[in-house]
């Protein structure tokens, strides 16, 4: 033992303070920067195809769109299943990874293999969406718009707010809920398009031939990835006007000889309100969500975005407010703090335990040993890429027993030497671990092996 790691540190008390000292300083950054979130991160090696064909019948679906897709993505790494399913108008590929594959890869070599094939497809089908199974897809925080002003002026300022809050570092996406679909209507005047002997069809036509955006793949720069698109887009009514319809005599027919352009909101059958129980009224509102990227502190994100829509507050105009509806951060700090207390009882109960039992000095030794382990485990969780979360947070508390356990074996055994021995404190701290190291170890190995079998489990993920 006088060789031992243990006796080195028992020899040099000076080196022993300065390391617990490092633990502890270290433990406490890690745990700063440790990113918070209410359940760990759960990888869902899934994408899915989807791809709309209006009026297309099943058996069309499936040999023009589904066929054509498969037939590609068979040919991306990491690939361990594909599934599909053509209905009506639909064509739906789900496409499982292997789980020991990069996720953010394969989901963007995905991408990049349905851009490819997108030419491939019939005119007449949408664009296809791919999209990332995820088990935390959904907001952390909610902000509502709410006043009595026109669609236009919650338009406005919704988009505002998108803008600023996706410029919060952790930011996957912002969703605006509430607001119809904003877009360019097209007023034809008939007498006209009959003077020039034109139809409805070859507005239609010339229109949706010229407004198109295209996907054509992923663009690496600077270590990026970055989504590329041809754009050929109308940015605004009198952009549409200067649209080429037809040619007569040499002369170009433009949509403003024919029709007149202008921002409208689509039909919508729903209508989104806020009940105020104070009040007891309804007030038109738009609800903005925010959403996190996997590993990200929410905390964090929540608190920034909250200060982002504190000073957007005062830039809304009168008889316009803004509320937060919904916070994950809230429910979280309670949970958090409901569980740092109980850790902090327990700590309390094992203490006067071991006093009433062992005596002071004993209770101090093995209750002190609680909060360095656990500090020394957070760096060792921050080193690995954890989350602190429920999950680590109750491993840890279950492992209080452990702990407790061991000092409680080792410092009966040092108490035995110095009182039935005789032996000096150095050498029975040195006695007791020799004796007793085996078992203990023996024992946390049997508590570990209980948990062994669902690491080796195999997983089936449903969607």
């Amino acid at each position: 033992m006088r060789a031992s790691p243990l006796a080195f540190f028992m020899r040099n008390g000076h080196i022993t303070i300065v390391t617990l000292f490092a633990c502890l300083i270290g433990g406490f950054y890690s745990l700063s920067q440790m990113p918070v979130e209410s359940n760990p991160e759960v990888k869902i090696p899934i994408g899915i195809v989807s791809t709309p064909y209006p009026g297309a019948s099943p058996g069309d679906v499936e040999k023009l769109i589904t066929d054509e897709l498969e037939d590609a993505l068979k040919n991306i790494d990491d690939v361990k299943e594909i599934t599909s399913n053509s209905t009506e108008g639909l064509s739906s590929i789900t496409v499982e990874f292997e789980a020991d594959a990069d996720i953010q890869e394969s989901i963007r070599n995905l991408r990049d293999e349905v851009d490819a094939k997108r030419p491939d497809l019939p005119g007449e089908a949408e664009d296809p969406v791919v999209i990332e199974v995820r088990a935390d897809d959904r907001a952390i925080i909610t902000f509502t718009i709410v006043g009595s002003h026109p669609l236009v002026e919650f338009k406005k300022y919704a988009d505002i707010l998108e803008d600023r809050l996706e410029g919060i570092r952790g930011v996957n996406k912002v969703q605006i809920n509430g607001l119809p679909v904003r877009q360019m209507q097209v007023m034809v005047d008939l007498r006209s398009l009959e003077g020039f002997g034109l139809s409805i069809t070859d507005v239609s036509r010339a229109v949706s031939s010229n407004h198109v955006d295209f996907p054509v793949g992923s663009v690496l720069t600077d270590n990026y990835y970055y989504q590329a698109s041809l754009k050929a887009e109308f940015s605004s009514p009198e952009q549409l006007e200067s649209l080429a319809i037809a040619s007569r005599d040499g002369h170009p027919v433009y949509l403003r000889d024919i029709a007149k352009v202008r921002y409208a909101f689509a039909e919508t059958s729903t209508e989104t309100n806020l009940y105020t129980a104070e009040t007891n009224d309804y007030r038109q509102a738009v609800s903005i969500g925010v959403f996190k990227k996997a590993g990200e502190d929410l905390v964090r994100m929540t608190t920034e975005a909250k200060d982002a829509v504190e000073m957007f507050r005062k830039e809304l105009p009168l008889g316009m407010d803004i509320v937060v509806t919904d916070d994950e951060s809230e429910r979280i700090a309670q949970d958090i703090s409901q569980l740092i207390r109980s850790a902090w009882q327990t700590v309390l109960i094992i203490a006067i335990t071991l006093f009433l039992a062992l005596g002071i000095r004993a209770a101090i030794a093995a209750a002190s040993a609680i909060p360095i382990l656990y500090l020394i485990t957070i760096i060792g969780l921050a080193f690995i890429g954890s989350t602190f979360n429920f999950l680590t947070f109750f491993a840890l508390i279950l492992s209080l027993g452990v702990v407790i356990d061991t000092s409680i074996v080792i410092i009966e055994g040092v108490h035995e030497n110095m009182n039935k021995f005789k032996m000096p404190a150095e050498e029975s701290a040195l006695a007791s671990v020799a004796s007793f190291k085996a078992p203990l170890i023996s024992g946390t190995m049997t508590t570990l092996a209980a948990f062994l079998p669902l690491g080796l489990m195999n997983y089936k993920y449903y969607y």
